[in-house]
């Protein structure tokens, strides 16, 4: 079974679409699983899940930080609930099963502790979310913030790791998070912009809490984005992927990147 992954598609426009599309076309997989960021309106991801399902039997979305603009967590998260889809994650959906492979997924959000450990703590992080004003600005805060339900989709995939690693008719799992799901991804540039927004990209230890629930090794990938830098390695015995097509001059040379089960 082969499954196109990728991420931070932000799809704005035609040309956009049209670049995504053109990956699609000439792809062999009959499965696409995208891990957030798909546009800056939820209306517009809708409409763009059902244009990619033109050319896939099924895709998989998981929403982004940029998919809540100008609304709130919660009132994206009833939008999708109502449409119903098994196939696009949300609070009352988590997983996909196909055949004996499950791919669960969560946002992930950010805790703002990834820098803790040297002397950036989460005051501090929380400052500069604020100074920075994206999410900060552009999405609605009803009382509940990014770390609030970073923690609790934290705990939320543990728990279903460990469901799914002590389920004999799951052989393989597949998660995906929008955010970073470690500290140990990333580390500072020395440009203070980007170190100072950094914390607010990463769930700092939620590979290290899910990892010790693996204990059958069913995990084989783990998608994720947020960071428009593509990478792919192998940590704690899982294979991650980060197949951002980002935005502007970052969209060169990026095509969807195809995984085995």
């Amino acid at each position: 079974m082969n499954i196109d992954v990728s991420s931070d598609l932000h799809i704005n426009d035609q040309l956009d679409l049209n670049h995504v599309i053109s990956s699609s076309k000439k792809s062999n997989s009959d499965i696409l699983l995208v891990a957030g960021d798909i546009s800056d309106n939820i209306d517009i991801t809708i409409f763009i899940k059902k244009e990619l399902e033109k050319y896939y039997d099924t895709v998989l979305f998981e929403l982004g930080n940029h998919d809540r603009y100008n609304k709130s967590i919660k009132q994206v998260d009833d939008i999708v609930t109502n449409l119903n889809d098994p196939t696009f994650f949300n609070s009352t959906n988590r997983f996909y099963i196909i055949d004996r492979t499950v791919v669960i997924s969560v946002t992930g959000w950010y805790d703002l502790r990834c820098y803790e450990h040297i002397g950036f703590g989460f005051e501090n992080a929380k400052q500069e979310w604020y100074n920075i004003k994206r999410d900060s600005q552009f999405i609605i805060h009803d009382g509940i913030y990014p770390w609030d339900y970073a923690e609790l989709e934290k705990k939320e995939l543990v728990k279903l790791v460990s469901k799914f690693n002590n389920d004999p008719n799951i052989d393989n799992i597949v998660i995906s998070t929008h955010m970073i799901p470690s500290y140990e991804f990333v580390s500072p540039r020395g440009i203070p912009e980007w170190d100072n927004s950094t914390p607010s990209y990463v769930n700092s230890f939620m590979v290290d809490e899910v990892s010790k629930e693996n204990t059958n090794n069913k995990i084989k990938y783990w998608v994720y984005g947020h960071t428009h830098d593509r990478s792919n390695f192998l940590y704690k015995g899982i294979n991650f992927i980060n197949n951002a097509r980002g935005y502007g001059g970052q969209i060169h040379n990026w095509d969807n990147f195809s995984i085995n089960i």
